[in-house]
């Protein structure tokens, strides 16, 4: 398994187009309800013209790994709920659910 979280593959995977009228803000409130810092992220994405979205679910390796047990030495009910790679491409893709 690689170590580099940008290299793990993922488990799952979720393409769609973003362009105009899909909505950042709809999508956002509904898939990262608690992320406000995603607003920011989406923003750059549409204002670098990205025509596609890509949302990989990931098991944690590497460094993130570390990290949660770290955590979980700190605090033994610690869970991480999962791990997403979120991707912008200028490319089209669809992907059927």
């Amino acid at each position: 398994m690689p170590t580099d979280h940008r290299t793990v593959p993922a488990t799952s995977l979720y393409c769609r187009g973003i362009r105009r009228p899909f909505s950042n803000f709809d999508f956002i409130d509904k898939t990262f309800p608690n992320a406000p810092a995603i607003r920011r992220i989406f923003s750059l994405g549409r204002a670098f013209e990205a025509r596609s979205l890509v949302i990989e679910d990931l098991c944690p390796s590497g460094l993130i790994a570390d990290e949660n047990a770290e955590l979980l030495a700190m605090f033994p009910d610690y869970t991480m709920p999962d791990l997403k790679r979120v991707s912008f491409w200028r490319t089209a893709c669809e992907v059927a659910d």
